[in-house]
Formats: structure tokens, sequence, C-alpha cells
């Protein structure tokens, strides 16, 4: 969710570029310190360090990033933030390289400060952009032309061609172009108006439609004599409810990797994307294999030389068609990826290679403001729940009761539990999506999360005490599951009966210290501990690993399950 203190407007293309575990950024140009803010939320421990020409802009960047440098970029000196030369993990230049009157010596000036495999993510104005054109053509040469890149202190203009000769004058090594788009309704009439021209000249056209139609290019470069490994990873999602966590997140990080390439596509696959040059990994998140014709594509990805994986964080037990199958969901994928150790044991049964990956928050929300003096908010969201639930019922009315219009309730999903609570104080919100859910998650103080001792619920995640702990929602949870990672009157209140759902529930609603200081301590293990950038690298490692091993591998599948090479 955006920080209210910097506002929304980022660039988000740049930011979903910097390695998410750089520990020293520097941005050229920094503006008000937006960028470094939303950073910081990815990874606590960075230190973003800022250098911007404007003095208003520096001094409001100064209130969200650890220095700025006021002055001309060209000519700032490391050690005037307090840094030493090859020390930095990624340079970010945010549309400030066009404004330089000698941007390839700053680049080469800005290369010597990044230590050995540091990266640089530059967002650039493309001249050869269609706007430009349409200037030139039509005389009407304005800054404030709706859709153009043109900016009133340009000095430099760059093609994609010489944005690259830019990075590379300096030693480094481009991997990554991405162009950024601008919808226009002119853009098409003058295309088409230009066909002709690019015909007699013998351009191609599709290359050139590319550059044409890109505002700017976010270009990325790294600091290695060696050009990176390439790898490409899809995943096809049949479960987008759960691929936030799972899937999405994850695979922004990774791209941020060099010679990453990572994508997805709901309930749907193309195989054109791959390249040759790319080791290939292919996960099926929550998909169940049945045998017959629905094997063919699975069969083209081995044929194609492609590691499967089974991206699977439930009981497979629950689903009928998974047994129904053997198990051909996780025996028949080269390995499988999971959320818990419990999981992976039971998994283990069907395929003796998996990788646990804990779920993990994306960004640690901004902190939280509490009312001393307003009404409290109880959470709760969950589905299929009602078995956990119904026996504390009677408890959760019993202290409703003693509270009155102090206490407020708001439920996400579940009708039945939100139709038994008796209480007049109380809001429903239907299936929402996942900001949504965020956004009401946020405004409450304490979470209700119950579950019963099943197996079911015993190889599920603590993803829900952690959604909570990053938003400052004091937890009251059972031990299932949560004992693992919640500490009792530390990080949060465990309870086993309704008796004592409903004590630690009263002691919550009336002992204010103490639920702040049970969400201050969990809101720091997220910081400190269950974020994507604490863990990203190691999925990376693992999928490199399997690759390596895929050979062996092919051999085990090819054993488990001979029907997939014939």
């Amino acid at each position: 969710m955006p920080d209210p203190a910097v506002g929304p407007q980022i660039n988000m293309d740049v930011l979903n570029r910097i390695p998410p575990d750089a520990r020293v950024v520097v941005e050229i140009g920094c503006g008000d310190g937006a960028l470094g803010a939303h950073l910081c939320r990815i990874n606590p421990a960075a230190h973003y360090y800022g250098i911007e020409p404007n003095a208003d802009r520096a001094q409001l960047a100064q209130q969200h990033l650890h220095r700025v440098a006021k002055g001309n970029a060209e000519e700032v000196e490391i050690d005037t933030l307090g840094l030493e030369p090859g020390k930095v993990d990624c340079l970010v230049y945010n549309g400030a390289l066009e404004c330089m009157r000698d941007p390839w010596g700053a680049v080469r000036k800005h290369a010597s400060w990044l230590r050995d495999g540091g990266q640089v993510v530059a967002c650039i104005a493309n001249v050869q952009h269609w706007s430009t054109f349409l200037h030139l053509v039509t005389g009407d040469w304005r800054y404030d032309q709706p859709g153009g890149f043109l900016k009133r202190d340009q000095l430099r203009y760059f093609s994609l061609d010489t944005m690259k000769e830019l990075f590379t004058s300096a030693g480094l090594r481009v991997f990554h172009t991405l162009p950024r788009l601008l919808e226009s309704q002119q853009f098409r009439p003058f295309r088409l108006a230009l066909s002709p021209i690019l015909q007699a000249l013998k351009v191609n056209e599709d290359e050139f439609d590319d550059r044409l139609h890109a505002l700017q290019f976010v270009v990325r470069a790294v600091k290695t004599p060696q050009p990176p490994r390439a790898v490409f990873l899809f995943t096809c999602v049949l479960e987008p409810m759960v691929a936030a966590v799972r899937v999405w997140e994850p695979e922004r990080c990774l791209n941020t990797i060099p010679g990453v390439r990572a994508g997805s596509l709901v309930k749907s696959a193309d195989l054109g994307l791959e390249r040759p040059e790319e080791a290939k990994i292919y996960v099926w998140q929550r998909v169940i294999l049945v045998r017959g014709p629905s094997l063919t594509m699975h069969q083209e990805l081995l044929r194609r030389g492609y590691l499967t994986v089974a991206e699977y964080d439930d009981d497979p037990d629950h689903f009928p068609d998974i047994g129904a199958n053997d198990y051909l969901t996780l025996s028949g994928c080269h390995c499988v990826q999971t959320s818990t150790e419990a999981l992976a044991t039971e998994l283990r049964r069907h395929n003796p290679h998996v990788q646990v990956f804990p779920n993990q928050l994306a960004a640690l929300p901004p902190p939280r403001t509490y009312k001393p003096d307003g009404p409290l908010t109880l959470f709760f969201g969950a589905l299929n729940r009602q078995a956990d639930w119904k026996p504390l019922m009677p408890a959760l009315n019993r202290v409703l009761a003693t509270q009155g219009d102090r206490v407020h309730v708001r439920v996400i999903w579940d009708q039945e539990f939100f139709r038994a609570l008796e209480t007049p104080h109380k809001t429903f919100e239907d299936w929402c999506a996942y900001e949504r859910y965020q956004e009401i998650l946020h405004g409450c103080d304490i979470a209700l999360l119950p579950l019963n001792a099943t197996r079911f619920n015993s190889l599920k995640s603590d993803v829900k005490f952690i959604e909570c702990a990053g938003h400052g929602v004091t937890v009251l949870a059972s031990p299932t599951v949560y004992a693992g990672s919640l500490r009792s009157e530390e990080t949060g209140l465990l309870f086993e009966t309704p008796a004592q759902f409903e004590a630690q529930l009263q002691r919550l609603l009336n002992d204010g210290e103490l639920r702040l200081a049970l969400a201050n301590n969990a809101y720091q293990y997220v910081a400190q501990t269950r974020l994507q950038v604490h863990h990203y690298r190691k999925r990376y490692e693992w999928y490199c690993q399997m690759l390596d091993q895929l050979p062996r591998l092919t051999a085990d599948l090819r054993q488990r399950v001979p029907e997939l090479f014939e």
C-alpha cells in the first residue's frame, strides 16, 4: 500500500527492477525521495542515498532517505554521501541522464562506485518515440505536449542503441531493456502513415514498432566481465486467489537477478516465449495432472528440456482427483516446491525432491498509527473455517456483550460467521481483491485466527499471522500451525480452549499496553525475517541446483512415471 508521506506517484517499472536485497543504493536525481521510501519498505535493511540538484526536493528527500547530497550529480563525489568507491550495490537513474551535460562521463564516474556484481537501473526518454516525429513534422514543438517525452531541462537525446552504448562504454554489461509504453489514439493513424516510408527504406517494421511505441526504456546493466546465466522461469497459474504470495511476488524479485526472465499466465501457457540460450523451468501452480491425453503438454515440456516443478501448498489428500491419479501431480514433475516442512514431509511420500519456501510478505506495510481513544476493531477473514470458529462463537458473543460500541467487528468472506455475531457493531465485506483485503486489515486492532487440530489444518501455512503482524494487528490464534512462528506473550497470544480464548480476548481488549507491545514485536519479526527480500535468492539458488542436476532428476522421473516418456 502506498506510503501517504510520499504519495503514490513513483515509477514502478524502476522500483520493481532494483534488486530487493541491495543494501546500498544511490539514486541520481532522487526527487522527493518517494522511490527510496518505497524500496525501504521492501528491504528495511537497505541504505538508500540520493543526489538531487533541486534544494526543495532534496529537503523533502532527506525526510525519507539515509542521506541526500544537494548538487549536480556530475560533480558530487561519493564521499559526500559518506560512502567509498566499490561499495554500492545499485545505481538508479530515473530521468536524470537526459538532463546532464556529459552523461557519458557521469556514468563512467558513477560506475566506479559500484561493487563487482552491482547493478544500474536507468529510466531514459526515448528519442525515437513516435511523438518526436509528430512534433518535428508538424512543427508543434511544445514542452507541454500531451503524450510526448520532451522536458524543459533536457540536454541530451538517446535512442535505445545509444542508451546501451552509454553503459557499455563505462565497462558495464547491459542485460535487459524494458519499453515503457504510453497508449494514445494518435499512434495508430500516425504509424500507418509511416508504413510506406519504412518499406521504401527497408526498415524492419516489427523492430521499429517496439522503439516507436516506447516513451522511455528502463535499461539494466551489471558490473561483471561474465555474461549472467540465462534462466527462463514460467508459471502456469491455476488458482490466482493464492498466486500473489506464492507466484507473483517471488517472480518480481527473481526478475531483478541478471539473466533471469520470469513470467506467468493464468490457466494458459505460451511455449513460444522461450529462447534457445536459456535454461528452462516450468512451474505448475495448483495444477492437478491426470492420466490420459491431458498429459500431452507435460510430455512436450520434457521433450523441450524443461525442468518441471509442482507448486503445491495444501494437503493433497483434500483433493480426490490427485489421489485418483496416483498422485501424478507430485510424482510426475522433476521436483516440488511447497510452503511448510510439515507439508513437505507428506509430499516426499510421492516425490523425494521437495523444497520448502515459506510464505513471506512482499514489502513491509507502513507503521501503524493507533487511536488510543477510538473504538477497537476485531478482524476475521477466512474461507471454510466454520468448524474452527463455531465452538468459540458463544465466548466471542459474551465478550462483545460486555464491550458495547467500544468494539467493532470486520468480517471478510464468511457470511455465516457474520450472521452469528450478536452485535450491531459489525461490518461485512464479500470476496475482495488482495489490495482491498490488506487495506481492511491495516485498520484493525485484533485478528482472530482459529484452527482446529486436524490433518488439513496442520498442513496449512502461517501466512495469516505474517499478514496481520505486518499490518500491526495483534493476533489471537490457535496453536495449530501458528505455534511454530508466533511466540506466545511476545508476538501474539495463543489459546487452546473456548475458555482460554475468552480470557485472552478480554486481556487484549482491556490491556492497551499489552496489545501494542505484541503488535510492535510481531511487526519487527516480519521486518527482520519474513519478507521476500530475505528469501528469494534461496529460491533462485535451488532452481539453479535443480537445473544442474536435470539429467539425474529426469532419470528419477522416468523411473517413477515411465509413461511420460512413451
